[in-house]
């Protein structure tokens, strides 16, 4: 049977990640449901890995876009399903717009519907097109949802953005320090040694460090590589999680960047639920699921418990 890896949260409110085994998305989560969990992210091991194949956020914006404009024009929701698996756009959405628009058409709701595929339907989507549903103004949230994917896409491209130019230079610095450990730096040393000259403890000092590196760089990267992955595992980990974004958070520029992209995601989200009719205890659980940081996530189940 093919894996799945989920991210789902118990009747607590507490975060829960891991695979399982399943015959596919759909019985992944029924088993996860079985187990008492309500699962915000499901997809196929094998697909997580490939990678380049997952919905991206402009195709589902556009996507929910077009939807809503269907919907205003007069469409059935089945019909304005089946217009965009058609489109040559959607090539990629197509299985999924026919398998939603079956479930519709055998009398679900289109909230219930996406529930299939919750690892493109987040339970802040799932959520709006519900609460749309129940107002009556299905076409009005899908926009104000279109709306929120496009911002929040934007954002995202932004920060990246302003994260490239710092991570190049590392980069750059990092290869420039290494060519000159490596190569530069003992034609210079072994002039000195040749002299007897008696040189300062810093000159000392760096001397010993190019040594170091260009005696053991292979096994020096691999050090660096193992740390990489054991900082990665325990970014994962539940038990360190919240301590590694605390961390991050405090980072000068880069913390205070975090910060400001968190706030504005975390207000952006509360405030797309509420306008779209969602209960304030239930938006501000799902906008916890949407924020991607732990101190973020505990400011949050914070505030759910002092409005409850």
């Amino acid at each position: 049977m093919p894996t799945f890896r989920y991210r789902a949260y118990d009747d607590a409110g507490r975060a829960v990640s891991g695979e399982l085994e399943a015959e596919g998305l759909k019985d992944a989560v029924e088993r996860l449901r079985r187990k008492g969990l309500h699962p915000s992210k499901v997809s196929a091991a094998a697909a997580a890995a490939a990678g380049g194949r997952a919905v991206g956020a402009d195709m589902l914006a556009l996507t929910t876009r077009q939807l809503a404009t269907l919907l205003g024009s007069g469409s059935r929701v089945t019909d304005a399903l089946s217009v965009l698996a058609d489109e040559g756009g959607f090539a990629r959405l197509r299985p999924v717009l026919l398998d939603i628009k079956d479930s519709v058409a055998q009398g679900n709701s289109l909230a219930r519907s996406l529930e299939t595929r919750p690892d493109i339907f987040s339970p802040l989507y799932r959520g709006l097109v519900a609460a749309g549903e129940a107002s009556g103004s299905l076409d009005r949230a899908l926009a104000r949802l279109a709306d929120y994917l496009e911002t929040r896409a934007r954002i995202t491209r932004e920060v990246k953005a302003a994260l490239a130019y710092p991570a190049l230079m590392t980069v750059v610095g990092t290869g420039v320090l290494t060519f000159l450990f490596i190569f530069v730096v003992p034609k210079i040393t072994r002039i000195f040694e040749e002299r007897e000259a008696a040189l300062p403890w810093m000159t000392v000092v760096l001397m010993a460090v190019t040594d170091l590196v260009s005696r053991y760089w292979p096994y020096l990267l691999i050090a660096a590589a193992a740390v990489a992955a054991a900082l990665r595992g325990l970014f994962r980990s539940g038990a360190y999680r919240g301590r590694l974004d605390a961390l991050l958070l405090r980072v000068p520029w880069f913390g205070r960047l975090l910060v400001h992209f968190h706030t504005a995601n975390m207000a952006r989200t509360l405030g797309s639920l509420l306008l779209g009719g969602v209960p304030l205890l239930k938006a501000l659980e799902m906008t916890r699921g949407a924020v991607d940081n732990r101190v973020f996530e505990e400011t949050l189940e914070a505030a759910q418990r002092r409005c409850a």
